[in-house]
């Protein structure tokens, strides 16, 4: 058989590029992949999401970081100080994990660009529960104390700069946060430094 790749986000086919040496990317990218025996699919599709961060990017993505009890839904924390704040680069429970512990509450925010009017579908997977906001709207809601589990949610969306909001609390263990987007012309991928921008 052979591999056969997409560096688009589109599914993989027998014309797609076949898969000879390394390939090497240089801007955030979004790969699929599959083998292909006497031209047909004979595999499930792989997919891998991959960001470059160049040293001179400025981390879009703000945060603070709350220090709570007895979490099980997200609270309202009104004007309350965080315990510490800080920038990276993704709505990620990765970049953050020195600040998790059990009852952490987490605030993202940042700006959405947009190249596209269009509809587009986020999804928020979460361990425990969280919230993503588009200008304020309440866009997915993935509340609870609850393992991994992913939520999703569309929102019609003009060309241009949108807040973009995620609140996600670990209520014990390890916790975990990714966001996603997806639009007819943007294929499902990690919401990336591709489309934020500081606020």
């Amino acid at each position: 058989g052979e591999i056969r790749y997409t560096l688009n986000g589109a599914m993989p086919t027998k014309e797609s590029n076949t898969f000879t040496q390394s390939i090497v990317l240089k801007e955030n990218t979004v790969v699929k992949s599959a083998i292909f025996v006497a031209d047909k699919l004979s595999s499930r599709v792989s997919e891998a999401f991959f960001r470059i961060k160049p040293a001179s990017l400025k981390a879009p993505v703000s945060y603070e970081v709350f220090h709570l009890n007895d979490l099980s839904f997200i609270p309202s924390i009104g004007n309350r100080k965080p315990d510490a704040r800080g920038a990276v680069f993704e709505f990620s429970s990765e970049e953050v994990r020195q600040h998790i512990q059990a009852n952490t509450l987490f605030r993202f925010k940042s700006l959405l660009k947009i190249e596209h009017e269009d509809s587009y579908n986020f999804a928020v997977r979460s361990d425990d529960g969280s919230k993503l906001y588009i200008d304020g709207h309440l866009v997915v809601d993935n509340d609870g104390d609850h393992g991994v589990r992913t939520k999703t949610g569309s929102i019609e969306m003009d060309k241009g700069s949108h807040t973009v909001e995620v609140l996600w609390f670990n209520g014990g263990g390890d916790g975990w946060l990714d966001v996603y987007i997806e639009g007819d012309k943007t294929p499902n991928q990690i919401l990336s430094t591709d489309f934020l921008k500081a606020r």
